[in-house]
């Protein structure tokens, strides 16, 4: 359960960063990648 805690925090903290206009970054592109492996594991499961 840790693990989706951690994708859930980076994924807040990418949100926060775009809305100071942050763009582009590899923080945010990387926790664009995992909510969208994470909507996928997700889908699965349901």
């Amino acid at each position: 359960m840790a693990p989706v805690f951690s994708v859930l925090f980076a994924i807040f903290l990418a949100t926060q960063a775009q809305a100071a206009g942050a763009t582009e970054s590899p923080i945010i592109a990387a926790a664009q990648q995992a909510e969208t492996e994470l909507d996928a594991r997700v889908g699965l499961a349901i």
